[in-house]
C-alpha cells in the first residue's frame, strides 16, 4: 500500500492557531488488504537539546480513526479528515538547539510493528497588536549624535523591509551600523519545586554599515523569509528580536516583532 496526505486548498501546508486542518488520506492498494484500524495522529511537539538539557514533549496530540474493520480492494481510496489546531499552539521553528514541529502521522496498528508514516505541516503565528512607531530625537539626550531616528512600525512579516530614517548631527557621525539580533531563551524547571531558569542563545541576523552622504539616510532593511516568529509565554522556548543601531559608539536598541499580522486572511 502507498499512502499520501493532501491538505485541501493549502499547497504550502501552513496554518495558524485556531484554524481547521481539512485533509484527505489517499491510499493506493495493489492487492486486497483488510485493515482492522488505521489512525491519523496529528501532533505538535517541542524538543530542546542545549548542553546538558535534553527533553521532548508533545503539546498537541489528536488521534483520528479513519478506517475500521474494512477490506480495501485493489485501486485508489480516499478518506477525508478534519481537526482543529488549538489556539495556544506555538509557531513552527528550528534552531541550533531546539525545534517545534507539527506532523500528521498515518498509524497502522499491528502492521510491521505499528507502521508510522509522517507528513509534516507548518504553523505560523500572529503578531501582537497594536504596532507602535519608534521616534527618537536629540531632545531626549543632547549628547546623542542624532537629530532624528525613526521607523514607522515595530511589527513585520518575514521578507518585509524595516524602513528607517536617520538624521545625524555632524560629519563624524555619518557612519551608521544596523544589526538585527535574534534571541532564543530555553526554559526549564530546575527541580521539583518548580524553580525555572533560562539559557540564552544570541545570533546576529544581519549587520549593515551605511555611510550617509548628506547626514540623512533612508534605509530599507530586508528581513530574511525564513525567520521564526516572535514567541512569548511558551513554557519551553521564547524568541525575541532587537534592532540595534550604532552611531559613533552610541547604541540604540528597539524591540522588533516578527510574524504574520494579516489576520483578515484567516482561513477557517
Amino acid at each position: 500500500m502507498d499512502f499520501r496526505i493532501d491538505f485541501f486548498d493549502n499547497p504550502s501546508k501552513t496554518y495558524y492557531p485556531g484554524e481547521f486542518i481539512n485533509g484527505c488520506l489517499l491510499i493506493s492498494v495493489k492487492r486486497g488488504e483488510f485493515i482492522k484500524n488505521l489512525l491519523i495522529n496529528i501532533r505538535g511537539g517541542v524538543k530542546v537539546n542545549y548542553f546538558d538539557d535534553v527533553f521532548h514533549e508533545n503539546f498537541f496530540d489528536d488521534k483520528l480513526l479513519v478506517i475500521k474493520d474494512t477490506l480495501l480492494e485493489v485501486g485508489q481510496h480516499t478518506f477525508p479528515f478534519q481537526t482543529r489546531i488549538p489556539e495556544d499552539c506555538p509557531p513552527s521553528l528550528k534552531s541550533n538547539h531546539a525545534y517545534i514541529k507539527y506532523k500528521a502521522v498515518v498509524v497502522i496498528p499491528g502492521v510491521c510493528n505499528n507502521t508510522k508514516i509522517p507528513f509534516e505541516f507548518f504553523v505560523l503565528s500572529w503578531v501582537p497588536m497594536p504596532f507602535y512607531e519608534a521616534n527618537v530625537t536629540s531632545t531626549a539626550n543632547p549628547h546623542w549624535p542624532i537629530n532624528k531616528l525613526a521607523f514607522p512600525k515595530n511589527a513585520f512579516g518575514p521578507g518585509e523591509y524595516i524602513n528607517v530614517i536617520i538624521n545625524v548631527e555632524e560629519a563624524s557621525a555619518k557612519t551608521v551600523k544596523f544589526y538585527l539580533m535574534k534571541y532564543f531563551w530555553y526554559k526549564r524547571n530546575e527541580n521539583c519545586w518548580g524553580k525555572q531558569y533560562k539559557r540564552k542563545e544570541k545570533k546576529e541576523i544581519f549587520k549593515i554599515p551605511i555611510v550617509t552622504s548628506n547626514f540623512t539616510t533612508h534605509e530599507s532593511l530586508l528581513l530574511p523569509k525564513q525567520l521564526p516568529s516572535t514567541l512569548e509565554n511558551f513554557k519551553f522556548i521564547e524568541i525575541g528580536y532587537i534592532l540595534k543601531i550604532v552611531i559613533r559608539n552610541q547604541t540604540f536598541k528597539f524591540p522588533v516583532v516578527i510574524g504574520d499580522y494579516y489576520k483578515s486572511d484567516l482561513r477557517i
